[in-house]
């Protein structure tokens, strides 16, 4: 792998890696944050692609991205996962706003 390839790939890699990693451990704090360099340094990374890299070096950026999107699947599904339980939480705060309201009223009315 050439050297600008593999310093690219390194790099794309770690943050990569790093996201997955926050992902399966539920820091989703740190997770947002370094998502969002990831994010630009993807994009800097794809935009300068055809005008920086040889002809040879294409294969190598193939295997790179195949590598990235791999791991941005589970990355994803990691991301489901933790909306679906959110959208579980929200359902059950929901439904108890709903009991504690008729609870109150019914609190009051046996005062009347």
């Amino acid at each position: 792998m050439a050297n600008a390839v593999s310093e690219v790939y390194n790099e794309m890699y770690q943050l990569n890696f790093n996201l997955l990693e926050m992902a399966q451990q539920g820091k989703w704090k740190e997770f947002i944050a370094l998502a969002e360099i990831y994010v630009i340094k993807l994009h800097e990374v794809i935009s300068t692609h055809d005008s920086s890299v040889q002809a040879d070096e294409h294969s190598d950026f193939r295997i790179m991205f195949n590598n990235l999107i791999e791991n941005e699947t589970k990355i994803e599904q990691k991301i489901k996962n933790r909306l679906a339980d959110l959208k579980t939480e929200m359902s059950t705060l929901n439904r108890s706003k709903k009991c504690n309201a008729v609870y109150s009223l019914g609190s009051i009315n046996a005062f009347h």
